[in-house]
């Protein structure tokens, strides 16, 4: 198994190169991955800078029998907005978002982000509530990670 936070790296490092989205956020440094071990993920979510995007592994579970993939990585991308920006707008840029260089989009064509992983299915996002009544997204995105050769 390869370690979990490699992908969540790559997922970071990936969205750190779609320049519509890095102008959302106003830098580079506000799009991170969640360290374990620097609070509850609940915590960091609670109190990221607005606005900003926080990338973490939520799990794993067993890959399909026919022994293609052998585990199921499951990341989520948490995104703060500034007050008066919208979702919708978040959502184009990570999702339909091209970095310099790259042909397609990396979180439509899932060979881009690492080549050790396969996205499986389509990104789901969803608004979520944090303890304050205040709102922020969710994109949850699985990725299928091939049997190493």
């Amino acid at each position: 198994m390869i370690n979990p936070d490699t992908l969540v790296d790559s997922v970071r490092d990936k969205l750190r190169l779609i320049a519509s989205l890095v102008a959302l956020v106003g830098n580079t440094n506000r799009i991170n991955s969640y360290a374990d071990g620097d609070s509850s993920m609940l915590r960091s979510i609670f109190t990221m800078v607005k606005p900003s995007i926080l990338v973490a592994w939520r799990g794993m579970e067993p890959g399909d029998a026919d022994a293609v993939i052998q585990y199921r990585q499951q990341i989520s991308i948490f995104v703060r907005t500034d007050t008066g920006q919208r979702f919708g707008a978040y959502m184009d840029s990570i999702i339909n978002g091209i970095p310099p260089a790259a042909s397609r989009a990396p979180f439509s064509n899932p060979d881009d982000v690492n080549s050790s992983f396969d996205m499986i299915g389509i990104p789901l996002c969803a608004r979520v509530t944090d303890e304050n009544s205040v709102d922020y997204l969710e994109i949850q995105i699985t990725y299928g990670q091939k049997i190493e050769q």
